[in-house]
């Protein structure tokens, strides 16, 4: 199947790259020394899980907890450093759902290398491809190749100097097809 590129879709791919770096930034500052602080691994497997809220981390998280309180004889500070630990993740948790609102939908394009947050080059060519229009069917193909075949030779009419009403030059006659308006002056075309 023919694939014929009719849009890079920069304008919202430059948008989308760009939020995506604000997360970048918010991540790194925001969250990921709190994810340290909590005794937790920083892998990108951590941090996707955090940003989509699927809750491995925070089993992780209370597990190794409870494996650490095992080590505490004295059943009455066993208690209360279990209390700690759960109030810290709470505490996390409310930091984290404020870090998930600013970062929207931007999580599935970062990646997380020796700790740190980025936008890889492969994730940020991703973005643009996923916001390039194509046409694939015969149909399509061909109204494409016309309307670039009618803007070049607008552009060879006008060379630049569009008329502000461009359109009136060609006015729709009585079978509604467009035709060229009765003119005696082409000299500011040549």
């Amino acid at each position: 199947m023919q694939k014929v590129k009719i849009s890079e879709g920069a304008m919202n791919a430059g948008l989308v790259i760009s939020n995506t770096n604000d997360a970048v930034e918010l991540i790194n500052s925001e969250l990921l020394g709190r994810i340290k602080d909590l005794g937790i691994e920083v892998t990108n497997e951590v941090v996707q899980d955090l940003l989509k809220g699927t809750n491995k981390t925070e089993a992780l998280y209370l597990e190794t907890s409870e494996a650490d309180l095992k080590k505490i004889n004295n059943p009455a500070i066993r208690e209360s450093m279990r209390n700690t630990a759960i109030g810290a993740w709470g505490q996390f948790e409310g930091q984290l759902t404020s870090i998930i609102k600013d970062v929207k939908g931007s999580y599935q394009y970062i990646t997380v290398v020796d700790g740190i947050a980025v936008l890889s080059p492969a994730d940020e060519e991703r973005i643009r491809e996923q916001n390039r229009r194509y046409v694939t069917s015969p149909q399509e193909i061909k109204a494409h190749e016309i309307h670039l075949e009618i803007a070049e030779k607008l552009n060879l009419l006008f060379k630049g100097n569009i008329p502000f009403n461009w359109i009136a030059l060609f006015p729709i006659d009585a079978a509604g097809m467009y035709s060229a308006c009765e003119m005696n002056d082409y000299s500011r075309f040549i």
